[in-house]
C-alpha cells in the first residue's frame, strides 16, 4: 500500500498552521514571537530566551519549527521531520554553520523566497506531490469547449491566474482555440471541479497565441496558479489540460517532463519554452508548472518541420512574462 502522507488529516492541519504562522512573522511580528515562546515553554526548552533572541538575525532550527507549530498546546511529533525536510529542500530554511555541535540555532530563514510562497499561496505546494495539483487546483483548471468552423465539437484547455500581485485573476487559453476570426464559437467553461461558469467574448493578444475569457460573476477564490518567470534547462514542469485521447474518453490528463530550452520564432520573432512534455490537441491552453506549482507557460501548438523527408515535432509553451504582460 502506497504511504500518501500529505493526505493524512494530521499532516494537512499542521501543514495549514505552517503556513498560518509564518504569516505571522511578517503581518504579526509581537504575535509570532508569543506563540515561539508559548511553544519553547510547552516543550521545556533549555535557554529559550537565547533562541528566541537569535530569531530576530533569522536564524532558525528545527526545535524553533517544532514550538511554532506547538504555540503552547498540544501537537502531533510526526510531520514536524516532514515538513522540515520540505522547507530546507525548497531552500527556505538553510544551513547558517558548519559542524557545531550543542549550537542553539544551526539553519537561517531566506525571509524573501519565504514571503513569495506565503504572499502566492504556493507554501502548501511544497508539502504536496506534483499529482496533488489537479486536487489542489480544481476552481483553477478549465475545459473549453468551442464548435469550429465544420461544426465540429472539439475542447481545449485553460487556467486561471493572477498576472501580478494584486491584480485580478483572469482566464488564460490559447488564441487559437477560442478565435471567432477563424469561425469558432465558445461553447462551455467548465472547472475540473465541474462547475459551469458564465462567460463573454474572449479577448485575443494582437500577435501572440494567447486569449482571456471574461468570466460573467466571477468569484474570486484560492487558490489560482501564479507565474514565475524563471526557468534553466533541465528544470521538471508539468503539463495540466484536457487532451484528445483517441479510443478513450478522458478528464484532467497530466505529464511530467523538462525544460528543454528557448527558441524564437520566425514569424513574429517570440521567445518560446521548448519541452520534454507529450503535448497533443486539446493540451493548448493549459499551465505548465514547475514543481512547486508556479505557472511558468502555457501550452501551445507544437512545433513541427520536414527536412530531408524526416519530420521533426517538439512541444512548445508561451513563457510566463508574455502571460502576465497581457493587459486584456
Amino acid at each position: 500500500m502506497r504511504l500518501n502522507l500529505h493526505e493524512h488529516a494530521a499532516y494537512r492541519d499542521q501543514f495549514a498552521l505552517v503556513e498560518e504562522r509564518f504569516n505571522l512573522l511578517f503581518d504579526d511580528e509581537p504575535a509570532f514571537s508569543r506563540v515561539l515562546s508559548a511553544g519553547l515553554s510547552f516543550m521545556h526548552a533549555a535557554n529559550a530566551e537565547a533562541k528566541l533572541s537569535l530569531l530576530k538575525s533569522n536564524l532558525f532550527s528545527e526545535e524553533l519549527l517544532q514550538a511554532m507549530i506547538c504555540g503552547g498546546e498540544s501537537y502531533k511529533t510526526g510531520p514536524i521531520d516532514y515538513i522540515w525536510r520540505r522547507l530546507v529542500g525548497r531552500q527556505i530554511v538553510i544551513r547558517a554553520t558548519g559542524h557545531m555541535p550543542g549550537a542553539f540555532v544551526d539553519h537561517s530563514l531566506v525571509l524573501p523566497l519565504l514571503l513569495e510562497y506565503l504572499r502566492s499561496h504556493t507554501l502548501p505546494n511544497i508539502f504536496i506531490p506534483p499529482s496533488a495539483f489537479v486536487s489542489r487546483y480544481r476552481d483553477a483548471l478549465v475545459a473549453v469547449d468551442v464548435r469550429t468552423a465544420k461544426g465540429v465539437l472539439s475542447r481545449g484547455s485553460g487556467f486561471f491566474a493572477v498576472p501580478a500581485p494584486g491584480a485580478a485573476p483572469k482566464l488564460y487559453t490559447c488564441r487559437h482555440n477560442v478565435d471567432p476570426g477563424a469561425g469558432i464559437d465558445l461553447v462551455a467553461v467548465t472547472t475540473a471541479a465541474g462547475t459551469k461558469l458564465r462567460f463573454g467574448p474572449p479577448a485575443l493578444h494582437s500577435s501572440e497565441d494567447i486569449a482571456v475569457i471574461p468570466i460573467e460573476g466571477l468569484r474570486e477564490h484560492e487558490p489560482l496558479f501564479r507565474f514565475r518567470d524563471e526557468t534553466e534547462m533541465f528544470d521538471d514542469v508539468y503539463t495540466l489540460g484536457y487532451p484528445m485521447v483517441p479510443c478513450a474518453q478522458t478528464d484532467v490528463i497530466g505529464h511530467r517532463g523538462e525544460i528543454n530550452g528557448t527558441a524564437q520564432l520566425f514569424i513574429g520573432g517570440s521567445d518560446i519554452l521548448i519541452i520534454s512534455n507529450l503535448v497533443s490537441p486539446g493540451n493548448s491552453g493549459g499551465p505548465v508548472l514547475d514543481r512547486d506549482g508556479f505557472c511558468v507557460g502555457m501550452s501551445t501548438k507544437w512545433l513541427e518541420g520536414e527536412w530531408d523527408g524526416e519530420r521533426a515535432r517538439f512541444s512548445a509553451a508561451i513563457p510566463a512574462a508574455l502571460l502576465s504582460g497581457f493587459c486584456a
